[in-house]
Order: structure tokens, then sequence, then C-alpha cells
């Protein structure tokens, strides 16, 4: 038993077996289990470079190993592969910017899924967005940048809100949301 004294509301393991867990209020924690313990990873508002948000929803992993963070109501954060062992990583933050159709549709993320060719969707509590990587940007993320291509109910989602993202055997995504569940044709798109 491990008391911990923000509410973990988030567990994931990543492929290389570490134990990460995102609390409601206090951030980011990393379990090491060599040593029998945690590393906390907290916002700082003064330090653009911390993790976006204390209250962590979601936990997920792109394909080269970049952990993908979800915050309450303060973005995106993305831990680069390379920063994962470090005791004060730098992480590159993604935020919705009011009139720009390439941000993030909202702030508060509520889960990952990588499809079976690569691309990231993340549900939001304002629409299903897909990650544009012309650049290849997973893999050098210091060096650029990432865009979004956001899909509402106007588009034909049931509702805005994605509360759960997998991709089934089929290749469509299917979504957990507000009002039921629903699957989308992402080869459509």
């Amino acid at each position: 038993k491990y008391p911990i004294g923000p509410w973990t509301f988030d567990l994931f393991e990543d492929s290389r077996g570490t134990l990460w867990g995102g609390t409601w209020g206090g951030g980011l924690w990393r379990y090491n289990e060599t040593t029998d313990d945690f590393t906390y990873f907290a916002n700082d508002p003064e330090n653009p470079s911390s993790v976006c948000d204390g209250i962590i929803w979601a936990l997920g992993e792109d394909n080269q190993g970049n952990l993908w963070i979800g915050g309450h109501d303060k973005g995106l954060s993305i831990m680069p592969a390379a920063e994962k062992d470090k005791s004060d990583p730098k992480f590159i933050n993604y935020s919705h910017k009011k009139g720009d159709p390439e941000s993030l549709s909202n702030n508060t993320i509520n889960t990952f899924c990588q499809d079976r060719e690569g691309t990231m969707w993340i549900g939001t509590n304002e629409g299903l967005c897909k990650v544009i990587d012309t650049q290849k940007s997973l893999k050098n993320l210091s060096k650029s940048r990432l865009k979004f291509t956001a899909y509402y109910k106007k588009d034909g989602l049931p509702c805005d809100a994605i509360v759960g993202l997998v991709e089934g055997n089929d290749g469509y995504l299917w979504m957990s949301t507000t009002i039921g569940i629903s699957k989308f044709d992402r080869t459509k798109v």
C-alpha cells in the first residue's frame, strides 16, 4: 500500500514499464520500481515547460514513446521520450486559443488514442481532435509544433464531449460520450 496525498485519477504504464499517475491537484507522478519511490511533477504557472495542469485527467503514449498528459482545464502536455527519466523534465504544452482553428478544441482533455497508422486522437469536453503531424514532430518535439483539426456535433459526432477513445479491429474509432457510444470512420475525414 502506498499512501499518496493527492487523489490519483488515472494510471498508465508506458512502453518501458514505467508507471505514471495523474492526480487531482498534485500534477503527475512517476513510480520508480528500483527505489520504490515516487517523483512528482507539478504545474508551475511561472514555468512554461512545467506540466500544464495540477489536475490530470488522462495519460497516454504515442509510438515514439512520448507521454501524453491531459489536463482538467489547462490543455495538453507532452513529455518527450528523452525527458522521461529526468528529475526535471521539460514538457511541451498546447492549449485552446480562441480564434485559432489549428489549436486544441478545448482545454479539458479526457482521453487519447493512437490509431494503427500512427495518428493521435484526443477526446475533449468540446470535440474530437486529430493531431496533424505533417512535419513528423513527434520524433523531435523540441524542434516543431503540432496542429490540430477538430470535429464536433455539427460535423456528425453524437455530442461534443468525448470521454473515451479506442480503435476497434475494424479500424473505426469507438467513442464513449456523455450521451452514449459511437463509432467514427477516421478514413472519411
